[in-house]
């Protein structure tokens, strides 16, 4: 009698899913990579064109008189 994976475990192995059929073509995968990019950089590009809310520029000169007092 010869000792398998199935025979040992009890249960039926589940036949491996082709490579193939587990990752999409290289094509659509740059096109997902390219389309992360440009919504990354777009993203960043908005940041950094944002101004400085009002608010947080008076909290940062608040810091800076208190830091000058000392």
């Amino acid at each position: 009698m010869q000792v398998t994976d199935d025979n040992v475990s009890g249960t039926k192995r589940q036949p491996k899913t082709p490579p193939s059929a587990q990752t999409p073509p290289q094509q659509e995968e740059d096109g997902v990579d390219a389309l992360i990019d440009q919504n990354l950089r777009k993203v960043y590009d908005d940041l950094v064109e944002d101004e400085i809310p009002d608010r947080f520029r008076s909290l940062l000169d608040q810091l800076r008189r208190q830091e000058g007092g000392k």
